[in-house]
């Protein structure tokens, strides 16, 4: 079984922090001894299911591996490109290591067999996304360890999440579904587990958030679970209620504005998510319910062997304690709520000024988009207005309506962050890492932004 010593983390290709230990070339964890003793833990799990193993996953070097063995996972990984887990609070990175994933995901299928799901799962849809679950072949190939990679989170061999991945590997009670978006783009996925009762649980969303850009909809993945909860429902009569975990990233993909970092959200989940429920004030738990209007559930989702596959409450924390999405008793009128959605789409709107207003914003900012040589431009003017120089921040990329910049000296942040919020129209905020600011650009029209190539004459 296995239990993280850490909490469960993001996985971020270029954090890095200021005492961060070395990964050497060609080796896997710049921390050997905590990559091992990760991985142990899930080889131990899988000796108790009868599987031997081919090759030593506890080595310190990578695995070879070819593109061409890499064929049919080009939408959840860049097959030349590394991913990395790096702790952010020791700073320790772990490798990703397609070759040694690959190789255990063979291990486990030639023990097993192809993996199969004993719940019917289809596919749903809402809006610009619909899912995908995975299949036998999928897990043939390892998919599932390869979730992680482009999501950014931990879930795999030998960084501190990988029991999840291996946990569906050792039930028929648990899968994989993907997310995709309008233009096929990977853009998430969960897992769904089935229960003792024969209720369902989706316990981890991960979804792709590149410095807090999306490529979806955080309305769309809502209904999308809605949608996939109901879908369950109907096509398993056992079945009377699906819950999601309460996860900090679950609830904050969904919620993004009320479980963001402070809100009143936030601090009330995060005292919800790993307790007793039994014995915490009844006021918190009403509190949690009206700001999702999801019914908080009493006792722990109980997953069939989740003692033997690594799956206790304790070392699944992302759903320890479940929210019911919906119930079978309540399934009409949730129905309904998904009907009155797909209704209120083809409506226009009855307020003309309203839409105009938002046609305008949604084409500035369209054009903003197509345009990156005018935002770069303009945020590189901005820079140089409040006399900031680039060996103190630099600009790292520009994306929709914000951009990113990255300080020298991380001390500095906070001056440079006032500095830039005197500029008119911008609004600033502290990034992901220690050393970012996000910065919101004001709209770009033709007019807000000298062309760099064009002559300063009328």
């Amino acid at each position: 079984m296995f239990v993280s010593p850490r909490s469960r983390q993001h996985l971020h290709t270029v954090y890095k922090s200021v005492d961060e230990p070395k990964r050497n070339s060609g080796e896997v964890a710049s921390n050997h001894e905590a990559y091992e003793k990760n991985m142990q833990v899930i080889l131990n799990t899988l000796k108790r299911h009868g599987v031997s193993f081919s090759k030593n996953y506890l080595k310190k070097e990578r695995f070879t591996v070819s593109e061409s063995e890499l064929e049919g996972l080009e939408k959840i990984i860049i097959p030349h490109e590394d991913s990395f887990f790096t702790d952010l609070r020791s700073g320790e990175q772990f490798l990703m290591d397609k070759g040694r994933l690959l190789a255990l995901a063979k291990d486990i299928t030639k023990a097993r067999g192809v993996k199969t799901t004993d719940f019917e799962l289809k596919e749903v849809t809402a809006g610009k996304l619909h899912t995908k679950p995975l299949e036998g072949q999928d897990y043939e190939k390892g998919a599932p360890f390869f979730l992680s990679y482009k999501t950014k989170h931990c879930d795999f061999p030998g960084a501190v999440g990988g029991n999840y991945p291996i946990a569906e590997y050792l039930s028929n009670q648990g899968t994989s579904v993907e997310i995709f978006n309008s233009s096929g783009d990977y853009v998430g996925h969960y897992n769904i587990w089935q229960q003792d009762n024969g209720d369902f649980c989706i316990g981890t969303i991960a979804m792709i958030d590149n410095h807090g850009y999306s490529q979806f909809s955080h309305k769309e993945l809502r209904q999308l679970i809605l949608t996939q909860g109901i879908s369950l429902l109907q096509n398993n009569e056992r079945a009377q209620r699906v819950s999601i975990g309460m996860g900090g990233h679950n609830l904050r993909n969904m919620f993004p504005s009320k479980f963001a970092k402070n809100t009143d959200g936030f601090f009330t989940l995060g005292e919800l998510r790993h307790a007793d429920l039994s014995s915490v004030c009844q006021d918190k738990i009403n509190h949690l319910e009206r700001i999702t209007d999801y019914e908080v559930r009493k006792k722990s989702p109980v997953i069939t062997g989740q003692n033997e596959i690594g799956m206790m409450p304790d070392q699944r924390k992302d759903f320890k304690n479940a929210l019911v999405v919906v119930d079978r008793n309540k399934l009409e009128g949730r129905t309904n709520i998904l009907e009155n959605i797909e209704q209120t789409k083809n409506q226009p709107s009855s307020n003309a000024t309203i839409e105009e207003q938002s046609v305008s914003r949604k084409s500035q900012r369209k054009k903003a988009y197509k345009n990156k040589m005018n935002q770069r431009a303009l945020i590189e003017e901005l820079l140089k207005k409040q006399s900031i120089q680039e060996c103190e921040c630099s600009l790292v990329e520009v994306n929709g309506m914000h951009a990113l910049l990255r300080v020298d000296n991380p001390s500095n942040r906070k001056q440079i962050k006032q500095r830039l919020q005197k500029a008119q129209g911008l609004q600033v905020e502290n990034g992901l890492r220690y050393d970012e600011l996000r910065v919101q650009l004001p709209y770009v029209t033709e007019l807000s932004v000298r062309d760099p190539n064009r002559s300063s004459g009328t």
